[in-house]
């Protein structure tokens, strides 16, 4: 019988398939792959970010929010005039971000069912205008806004939202909107200056 000899190590005697594999003992620059040393590797581990740095600082520029009751005073006052009365005031709530790097306007938001659920709330919407785009319209632009986003709730205030179509669509929101009250224009008057627009 062949006795194995054990001056090689075992690794060496397995098939090449199932050695282990060596762990480089060289470690390269954060983020240099090597062969391409200017192109950087997106599986470094040293170049990832902490998940948390402590003390958190917000980097310039960032996505803020802020609560504006006069615009909020604003879009009741809308729908009201529009006979929306279907519109609980005490759900809606009314948002100004800046930073937003969105093309829209305005968008409105509606809370999970899940979300409800859990908190054991009633249905809630929430509008938010971009004011880097919002602020520039005019009195009767910004509100074809606000009328366009009241359009996406459902007359039964169910916590839905209504798809762009027959019942919400540009063209309506611009015909209902020769029919807001004279008090709301002047509460969103004095943001700007601009055209329509609709998103």
């Amino acid at each position: 019988m062949r006795v194995l000899s054990h001056s090689r190590p075992l690794s060496l005697l397995l098939p090449p398939w199932t050695r282990p594999m060596k762990r480089p003992s060289v470690v390269r620059p954060c983020g240099v792959k090597k062969g391409y040393p200017s192109r950087p590797s997106p599986y470094a581990s040293a170049c990832r970010p902490p998940l948390l740095a402590w003390p958190y600082t917000k980097p310039e520029g960032a996505l803020r929010y802020e609560r504006d009751k006069t615009l909020e005073e604003a879009v009741r006052c809308v729908a009201r005039s529009l006979g929306l009365t279907y519109i609980d005031p005490e759900r809606l709530y009314v948002v100004r971000s800046y930073g937003s790097r969105s093309r829209a306007t305005a968008r409105i938001y509606m809370m999970p069912s899940a979300w409800r659920f859990a908190l054991n709330m009633g249905p809630v919407y929430l509008i938010e205008f971009i004011s880097e785009r919002f602020d520039r319209l005019t009195p009767m632009g910004k509100a074809e806004v606000i009328v366009h986003e009241l359009l996406h709730i459902p007359p039964a205030f169910s916590g839905g939202l209504r798809p762009h179509g027959r019942l919400v669509n540009d063209g309506l929101a611009r015909r209902l909107t020769s029919r807001v009250d004279e008090s709301c224009l002047r509460l969103l008057g004095g943001h700007g200056e601009g055209g329509s627009a609709v998103t």
